[in-house]
């Protein structure tokens, strides 16, 4: 009786894992189209990686973060897979007039050009993960045909509006935040930026 109870249970959980793994597989196939990403150039690509944040204008900072992932714009689950974008890891994001590079210690780095930035903001959930505070800076951008939105935990928590005012200064609208340990809205949230 044990046994057979052993070895239902065990189908089950391998019924499971298989169903998961096709899950992740049609979502795969469900952003084929989407194009290549846009590789680091080397010469934003070289700064100092000991350093925690550097300052030299509001649209030139280096923050260590936590690379969340990177969604469907609007839909802070629906996790896009393709070119390694669904993946977590430690990432540099390197802000300056060109763009935002972002370098991933095991996974593929990326650069998201100026032009193709949208919106930023902080917000308490991204890239199908929620805390109880707005940790996560959120970065919407146009990549293809498609609007993508990238989640980003900073390490320390000043950096949270020093990458959402660097990255506004491209040219992106930051909206409306959450900010504090309380998770209270701002009182002094950027207005909305004309694009």
């Amino acid at each position: 009786m044990t046994a057979v109870a052993v070895a239902i249970l065990g189908l089950i959980l391998v019924a499971s894992y298989v169903s998961m793994w096709r899950g992740w597989r049609r979502r795969t196939h469900a952003h084929v189209d989407l194009p290549p990403l846009p590789s680091i150039t080397e010469a934003s690509s070289v700064h100092s990686t000991d350093a925690v944040s550097i300052s030299e204008s509001p649209a030139d900072i280096t923050v260590e973060a936590s690379y969340a992932g990177t969604t469907t714009a609007g839909d802070w689950l629906e996790r896009v897979v393709a070119h390694g974008l669904g993946r977590r890891s430690s990432v540099s994001i390197t802000v300056d007039p060109s763009g935002i590079q972002l370098e991933r210690g095991t996974e593929p780095s990326f650069s998201i050009p100026a032009s193709s930035l949208r919106a930023v903001r902080i917000d308490r959930a991204g890239a199908g993960r929620a805390v109880r505070c707005g940790e996560y800076v959120i970065i919407t951008w146009q990549h293809g045909d498609m609007e993508l939105d990238t989640a980003v935990r900073p390490r320390h928590r000043d950096d949270r509006g020093r990458l959402v005012d660097a990255v506004a200064a491209l040219g992106a609208t930051a909206r409306d935040r959450t900010d504090g340990a309380d998770g209270r809205r701002n009182a002094t949230a950027r207005p909305e930026a004309s694009q």
